[in-house]
């Protein structure tokens, strides 16, 4: 009799299997959130009922080594996330998932974001392909408590930059010019940030809270390692 339902008008298994595997789909829950999302007309939701005589399973449906074992994938929280995925520099959907093909992702990212993360806001958001996307997630992160932030402010000297803690974030506000935000990163308790900031840099005698640093990526450069 064949496969069941092949009365329907399904894409042949190679065709299906070749179009899911081009999205990128990391389990068969996320495929099942994927087919809910989209409703494709000739794709099933359940493909091991409709192709049972070439079904191997979901990693050769999908394209991947992932292990199902019923248990629940734990993601990054999507702030921490989204800064990653920011560090790509990806412009397009399409080039997040030539990404992904070529180099593959860390375990705790997840290639269909928008199926995983309950705070999804969009790809602009996501990929950061735009500096008011980079920028807004950047401050997202900063107003955390435990974040070391690095900004510079506008009309500042190219090499004065105002570094402190997350919760003197909410004061740049009322300075009345607006800021760039060059970096944040999460703090570890008991983490003596200045005394790696003084050995880049110097206070600007003009605000104490800020600081004249010739080579910035040089200090950031420290600090990630601090945090690596």
């Amino acid at each position: 009799m064949g496969d069941v339902w092949s009365k329907k008008n399904w894409l042949s298994f190679e065709e299906a299997r070749a179009l899911v595997q081009d999205e990128s789909i990391g389990s068969e829950g996320q495929y099942k959130k994927w087919w809910d999302y989209n409703r494709p007309a000739q794709i099933p939701k359940y493909p091991y009922n409709v192709w049972k005589t070439k079904w191997k399973g979901w990693n050769d449906y999908l394209g991947n080594a992932n292990v199902f074992d019923g248990t629940k994938k734990v993601y990054r929280p999507y702030g921490e996330a989204v800064q990653f995925v920011h560090s790509l520099k990806l412009r397009t959907q399409r080039m997040w998932f030539d990404y992904i093909r070529d180099n593959g992702l860390p375990s705790d990212i997840p290639s269909r974001p928008e199926m995983v993360y309950p705070t999804w806001v969009s790809w602009y958001h996501w990929l950061g392909n735009t500096a008011a996307a980079r920028v807004a997630v950047q401050q997202e992160v900063a107003e955390n408590a435990g974040i070391l932030y690095v900004v510079h402010l506008h009309g500042r000297p190219g090499n004065v930059y105002r570094i402190g803690i997350a919760s003197e974030l909410k004061s740049l506000s009322g300075l009345g010019c607006g800021y760039d935000m060059v970096k944040a990163f999460k703090m570890e308790e008991g983490y003596d940030w200045e005394a790696v900031v003084s050995l880049y840099a110097n206070k600007w005698w003009e605000d104490e809270k800020e600081w004249v640093c010739g080579n910035i990526h040089e200090l950031l450069f420290e600090i990630d390692l601090d945090f690596a």
